[in-house]
């Protein structure tokens, strides 16, 4: 089992202003761990939100979240850590176009981040490019 920080707190933690109300984590299982077959997601006893998610050949994986995820499942696929458990490299991102164009007002923070990963070359954030994401995250939460 791998555990991994995703959600805002995987690209905002440590920024002036930022106070998430939990936390989110991705849970990599082995299929002979789990009786579902990709993904479950639930709240663990403290409020926290846990995707579970069954390790597979990286394009399984995101042609599954493409045509059957919800668009903020993009998420998980931006953040480094759950990209090298799995293998999924900066060239792979492209893949996952369609989940950034579907993104609603709340998750378009997620689309910088992809625009900007394709940009840099590398699943990096300059300081600057980080400070656009976190103000449209603010924005779109009323400047939490």
């Amino acid at each position: 089992m791998i555990k991994i920080i995703t959600g805002s707190r995987a690209f905002f933690e440590g920024m002036d202003g930022f106070k998430p109300h939990d936390f989110d984590y991705t849970v990599l299982r082995q299929p002979e761990e789990v009786s579902f077959k990709y993904k479950y997601a639930h709240k663990d006893s403290e409020g926290n939100c846990i995707f579970e998610v069954v390790l597979r050949d990286k394009k399984e994986m995101m042609d599954y979240a493409v045509k059957h995820g919800l668009p903020m499942s993009l998420c998980m696929f931006l953040v480094p850590e759950f990209c090298e458990a799995v293998g999924i490299t900066i060239s792979d991102l492209p893949t996952l176009s369609s989940m950034r164009d579907r993104l609603n007002k709340r998750h378009r923070y997620l689309g910088i981040i992809y625009n900007a990963y394709l940009a840099n070359g590398s699943m990096t954030l300059t300081d600057e490019q980080r400070q656009a994401a976190y103000e449209e995250y603010r924005q779109a939460r009323n400047n939490v």
